[in-house]
């Protein structure tokens, strides 16, 4: 118990690292900072629970997936940040799965700048916490989900049949996309777009024909290109033959 405490205590100090602060714009929205990345708006119902039940049976929904925000994967800090950041949030959304199971179920937040380490604190997030799978960035830093780094994620995701969301964050073309606010409009759904892409044309569904993913910001623009992809892929069969 004693260890226990002491490692939780590190973990705490490691993530306070990230200045975690939030400031009010009026009754119903604040600023949540997280490391110097600003969300606005952060809803009431990002943090109240009672607010967040009254949303929920006003637009009649009966259970939410509870998931960290992008803010808060932290890839950009060193692994231990990433990692005690990643096992606060599932603790603290594990404990409200537990204490309002009709209402939440939950997916992990990993520290995707560690891979092996990412892959540890979903095998615990299942099989010790009872989350259901996680949600992880459309990149880590400009590293692509087909990078090698990422196998023993995906073996262990395959492995426990992990429910999992790719959200984009750190997009491509963000220095063209700052006006009209083109980081969203069009950077999110293009970052999703990659993020596929790399998967499919990367091998990793191939090698893991099981995993399950959902691919945020209505799957980028794939619905619009999947015949130029399969094209794409089936000349590129050709080309290995010809080799």
């Amino acid at each position: 118990m004693c260890l226990r405490m002491q490692r939780l205590s590190s973990c705490k100090r490691r993530f306070r690292a990230s200045n975690l602060k939030l400031t009010p714009i009026d009754g119903d929205n604040a600023v949540l900072d997280v490391a110097g990345v600003a969300y606005r708006p952060f809803p009431r119902g990002g943090h109240d629970i009672a607010r967040r039940f009254a949303d929920m049976d006003a637009a009649e929904v009966d259970m939410h997936i509870l998931a960290g925000a992008p803010q808060t994967w932290l890839y950009g800090h060193e692994a231990s940040v990433g990692v005690a950041a990643s096992a606060i949030q599932n603790d603290e959304m594990a404990r409200l799965t537990k204490e309002y199971p009709d209402r939440f179920a939950a997916i992990a937040t990993l520290p995707m700048q560690a891979p092996e380490k990412a892959a540890d604190e979903l095998r615990r997030a299942m099989t010790k916490l009872g989350l259901h799978g996680a949600m992880i960035g459309s990149n880590v830093h400009g590293k692509n989900l087909d990078d090698p780094s990422f196998e023993p994620l995906w073996a262990t995701a395959a492995e426990l049949d992990a429910f999992m969301v790719i959200h984009p964050g750190n997009v491509a073309g963000a220095d063209r996309l700052r006006a009209y606010y083109l980081g969203n409009l069009i950077g999110n759904p293009l970052d999703t777009t990659i993020a596929a892409a790399c998967l499919i044309f990367g091998g990793v569904l191939e090698r893991h024909p099981k995993l399950n993913f959902v691919m945020v910001h209505g799957g980028g623009f794939i619905p619009y290109q999947g015949a130029r992809w399969v094209h794409g892929l089936e000349g590129a069969a050709g080309a290995e033959k010809c080799i």
